[in-house]
């Protein structure tokens, strides 16, 4: 017997099977946009968010006419829009891919004296030797007698080092690094004819890695069809493989430039679905003022878990020290956070002022907790698993998602259809970005698996899971 979801065709659900057999998805078409985003460097700025989209790179149909000079940031996991000029998008607590809107659709074309060449995140102490305006860096300064420099670039303007860009590391302040290919280097071939990296924006995750190479870029040869939908992340100095779809690898310590082994032959994947919460940038935090990103060696007094600092710890006898965060704690130096440079392990930094502002309100309790049968899911999109935890009371028509979101009450769950013990179909509805998944599934194997699909702003497919201890 096959069951189809009536919100996504084509998502068959065949009965007694664990994880549903499924075909291809049918994917909501796009509207072409009347401009491309262009890259723009690292960079974010706090608030003038419109709204979100999941997947590691900007929806082409948000960039039009009306939004021609404005602003999108991405991670690896979603991006945000920004009413705000691009030069202008500076401050920000989460720093990641920024784009711009351009007016016009027409790509870039390499210049005569070659071309830079982005290399991931990164920066080197001294061996500047000019400097520029805007986010990206100035075409003719790579010529021949640069080749093999580099340029590191930030959302304000960009600076031109006499080094070689492998050896371009250590340094206080990372941007968007470039290096300078020269007039002998060929543009990189636009359509692969088998699997091949896509740089996919910032990010990284715990654990996971399988090998490593050496230089800023993914290793061609690491990519082939059984490596397919995995990830590479990258610094100035090296690259980590990780066994993990790219979609789902959010969380780690150590942000780099972020690859994905695709194995369409033509254009860029779409978007792919992320684990389901779009990534949101850091906030002030009781006296803690976001500084940008940066770490400096010594001067620890005391540490706590969690990726924003402790309000507590920004008092009148440590106004105008640091902290620095990143996604698993947070160290405390008693150092002035203008001084505090040149450390290993940059991470997002904060400085104690405690009269800055009125710490922000306690968030409204979280919704009631619900006691029922747990489920491990996992929506497909693609080579692309995206896991959730669900407790569902089928007794009750309750549904509870495991995860900060929900407990905090950032997370709405509404029960749209209830036959308990047979179907479902819920919606959950994210508070800060708007962001949205639609589920309907069925219980089979007497109550074991819980089958059918998903929906969101993006897509459809399939989702399945087990019922677990």
């Amino acid at each position: 017997m096959t069951m189809a979801s009536p919100f996504c065709r084509r998502v068959p659900v065949r009965l007694g099977v664990f994880f549903t057999s499924v075909l291809t998805a049918s994917l909501w078409a796009g509207v072409a946009g009347a401009g491309v985003w262009q890259p723009a460097g690292v960079g974010d700025c706090p608030g003038r968010d419109l709204s979100g989209s999941r997947g590691s790179t900007p929806d082409a149909a948000k960039c039009d006419a009306n939004f021609a000079g404005q602003t999108a940031v991405c991670w690896a996991n979603g991006c945000t829009y920004k009413n705000v000029p691009t030069a202008s998008c500076k401050g920000g607590a989460s720093p990641g891919q920024m784009y711009t809107c351009a007016a016009t659709a027409t790509s870039p074309q390499p210049t005569a004296g070659g071309g830079w060449q982005p290399v991931g995140l990164g920066d080197c102490p001294g061996r500047d030797v000019a400097a520029t305006t805007g986010p990206a860096p100035d075409a003719s300064k790579c010529n021949q007698s640069f080749a093999g420099q580099t340029a590191v670039c930030w959302t304000t303007g960009c600076t031109y080092k006499n080094v070689v860009t492998t050896a371009c590391t250590g340094g206080a302040n990372p941007g968007q690094m470039y290096t300078c290919a020269g007039a002998a280097a060929a543009p990189p071939a636009l359509q692969p004819t088998g699997p091949a990296w896509q740089a996919v924006g910032i990010g990284d995750c715990p654990g996971r890695d399988v090998s490593g190479s050496s230089g800023a870029s993914p290793d061609p040869s690491k990519c082939n069809a059984s490596f397919v939908g995995q990830t590479a992340v990258c610094w100035t100095t090296g690259c980590t493989y990780k066994n993990v779809a790219t979609a789902a690898c959010t969380g780690g310590a150590s942000p780099g430039q972020m690859y994905t082994c695709a194995g369409a032959a033509s254009a860029p994947p779409p978007a792919t679905a992320s684990s389901g919460r779009h990534q949101r940038g850091a906030v002030p935090s009781g006296g803690w003022q976001p500084m940008g990103v940066g770490d400096c060696s010594g001067h620890d007094v005391g540490g706590t878990t969690g990726s924003t600092p402790d309000p507590t710890k920004c008092d009148a006898g440590f106004a105008g020290q640091t902290a620095v965060c990143w996604s698993n704690g947070c160290t405390y130096k008693n150092i002035a956070a203008s001084g505090c440079t040149g450390g290993s392990s940059p991470g997002q930094m904060y400085t104690c002022n405690p009269g800055a502002f009125t710490p922000p309100p306690a968030p409204p309790p979280g919704p009631p907790k619900v006691n029922g049968k747990h489920y491990l899911m996992v929506n497909y999109t693609g080579e692309t698993q995206n896991p959730h935890d669900f407790v569902i009371d089928w007794k009750g028509c309750k549904v509870a998602e495991m995860g900060p979101d929900f407990e905090h009450g950032a997370e709405d769950i509404s029960i749209l259809a209830c036959k308990p013990g047979k179907r479902l179909v819920i919606k959950t509805e994210f508070k800060n970005n708007g962001y949205w998944v639609q589920y309907d599934w069925v219980l089979l194997d007497n109550g074991a698996t819980l089958a059918g699909a998903y929906r969101d702003p993006a897509g459809c497919g399939p989702s399945a899971g087990k019922r677990s201890k």
